[in-house]
Parts: C-alpha cells; structure tokens; sequence
C-alpha cells in the first residue's frame, strides 16, 4: 500500500491543479464569469499572464497524469514558490478572495501563504513517497 501512496497523492494534486488551470482560463473567457474574477486578488494581473498561469497549471496536471511525476511536482513547488513571492509582494487586502480556483470557489485571500505552504509540503510529501525508481523514470 505504500508504495502506491506517492502515486496516488501525485494524481490528487493533478487534478487540484487541473481544476485550478482550467476554472480560470473558463473565469478569462466567459465576459459573465470575468466580471466576478475581476473582484479577486489576481484581477490585478494582466490577462495574458493569468492565462499563461493557467496554462502552466495544466501542464503540471498533464505531466503528473502522464507519469512525469517528478517534473510535475517539480515544476507545481517552483509555481508556488513564484505565487509565494507575488503575495509578498502585492498583498490583498482583507476583503478580497484570491482568484486561485477562477469563479469555483470563493477563498479567501488573506490565507493564501498558509495555503500555499501547505500544498507545498503535500508536494514534498508526495515526492519523498514515491518508489525510487519512479524518482528516475516516468
């Protein structure tokens, strides 16, 4: 059984990241959905960047559904630790919810490190519990 725990946390975190990646390119494209994106924390970024984060969060979903799960969980700790620098550095205010899962749910931003430490140690976990081989190979 535990050799089947890294695995199975990876694909959780897929699909965490495959839901986040795809609810805001959804929130961008439908002008009813942009208009409550555009109260978020990320509104304040522009559009194509909020696309390219998007995209790059379907990949991470993509790479660890296809077996790259070291790439994947690779790639989804330097995306946080990029998120992490942004909320340093252009905190939200107390009354806006971030953005990160487009119009799927309202989360507050005010939590967003705790968060994101969080999915960072979900990540390590993850990664630390993965056979050896699969630290090598897709």
């Amino acid at each position: 059984m535990t050799r089947w725990t890294g695995h199975i946390l990876a694909l959780a975190i897929a699909l965490l990241w495959s839901i986040a990646g795809v609810s805001k390119l959804v929130s961008i494209t439908f002008p009813k959905n942009l208009e409550t994106l555009q109260a978020t924390w990320s509104a304040q970024f522009s559009t194509p960047l909020l696309v390219l984060l998007s995209l790059l969060e379907i990949s991470i979903g993509i790479l660890l559904i296809a077996g790259y799960k070291i790439q994947g969980l690779a790639l989804g700790i330097f995306l946080l630790a990029a998120f992490s620098i942004t909320v340093i550095l252009f905190p939200p205010t107390e009354s806006q919810t971030c953005g990160c899962l487009g119009n799927l749910a309202s989360l507050d931003a005010s939590t967003l490190l705790s968060r994101i430490a969080l999915l960072v140690g979900i990540h390590t976990l993850a990664w630390a519990l993965l056979p050896n081989k699969s630290k090598t190979h897709p």
